[in-house]
């Protein structure tokens, strides 16, 4: 079987699969720096209302233990690949791919595996190995022209998703209240401390509120 016929019908797979996963990490990346910030503003210029917060919580975290009131709590359901795994894989690719093994045939998905394994991103390292390991259950060399396509639409939706997530943290209320810290504009400034300010006050009478309900249902 020509290995690198198969691997050229692929390489959109590959290519989109590279893609995908460098959004969902600029995605993460974003949303946490994004949080890092707003938190840092929070603390540095509203510090009594956030330990007011999370003075309210831990009372309210006490009176519902007490009632037996237990938070839905939802399953955890990611797995977590560990490093023996992502090694394993890399090496896995190394074996059909490395150029003292069989040359320049593969020396892109070499390159390409070399950095997933650096950024320890899984996704891709599977896509190759899926591409480049004649062994490997299901692999994309099995799959007819047509599921190829399939498979390639479903990447480029869940690209299209990622960039919209990218997007919409970009335009939050959270992500503009930091852009407007950082501003120069002293109006902008302003607004963004104000909106700041009620935001707290919203959550510690919601909170607030909260409590009183639990005392209330604990004095019946």
């Amino acid at each position: 079987m020509d290995l690198v016929a198969l691997k050229d019908s692929s390489d959109d797979i590959l290519s989109y699969r590279k893609k995908l996963s460098q959004l969902r990490k600029q995605c993460d990346d974003l949303k946490k720096s994004v949080d890092e910030k707003v938190e840092s503003i929070i603390e540095e210029n509203f510090k009594d209302l956030s330990d007011e917060i999370k003075s309210l919580d831990a009372e309210i975290r006490v009176e519902e233990a007490a009632q037996g009131v237990v938070e839905d709590e939802v399953e955890d359901v990611s797995c977590e690949i560990s490093d023996k795994e992502i090694k394993s894989a890399f090496h896995k690719i190394a074996k059909y791919t490395h150029p003292d093994k069989v040359g320049d045939a593969f020396i892109e998905e070499f390159k390409d595996a070399q950095e997933a394994y650096k950024n320890k991103d899984y996704d891709t390292l599977e896509t190759i190995l899926e591409i480049v390991d004649p062994d490997f259950e299901n692999s994309y060399r099995e799959k007819s022209t047509e599921d190829k396509k399939e498979i390639i639409e479903r990447l480029k939706s869940s690209i299209h998703e990622e960039k919209r997530k990218i997007e919409k943290i970009k335009s939050s209320f959270h992500a503009n209240l930091a852009e407007f810290y950082d501003s120069d504009d002293d109006m902008k400034r302003l607004r963004a401390r104000r909106s700041l300010s009620d935001l707290l006050f919203s959550t510690i009478e919601e909170k607030t509120s909260r409590l009183k309900d639990l005392k209330k249902s604990d004095i019946i």
